[in-house]
């Protein structure tokens, strides 16, 4: 190993100051140690002459992270319609006991089949489908 190494970024060390490119004293009292050295390429990438940079293209990486929050979206908003899905069955299922239940309101079909409605735009919504006359 040599005595000094390069870095993509300012490092700081005991010894001083080093601007990206700058050899680095590596070991003893002031250097910077090989743990170190290695952290420090694992967040930042090596050194290259070249000027390469040792980490994936920025532009690369935008458009991976875009996909990512696209997928992401699209997860999200699928979560949504299903879970819109079940609070429609839930609203469905109320009203279905108001209208077994003794002394039910005249209004009981009424909210049923509205009910019935809301859940069977729900699943289309979600993409589901109409499960209406199944049995």
């Amino acid at each position: 190993m040599s005595k000094t190494h390069k870095f993509r970024i300012t490092v700081t060390t005991g010894g001083g100051r080093f601007a990206p490119g700058e050899p680095v004293p590596v070991g003893g009292k002031t250097g910077i140690s090989p743990e170190e050295i290695a952290s420090i390429e694992n967040v930042h990438g090596k050194w290259s002459d070249d000027g390469t940079t040792g980490l994936p293209a920025s532009a690369a990486r935008t458009a991976e992270l875009e996909a990512a929050r696209s997928q992401l979206a699209a997860a999200n908003a699928r979560i949504d319609a299903l879970m819109a899905v079940i609070a429609a069955t839930e609203t469905v299922d109320a009203a279905a006991q108001a209208v077994g239940a003794e002394n039910a309101p005249d209004t009981a079909l009424d909210d049923l089949s509205a009910a019935e409605a809301a859940l069977t735009e729900a699943r289309k919504a979600a993409g589901l489908p109409d499960i209406k006359g199944a049995k």
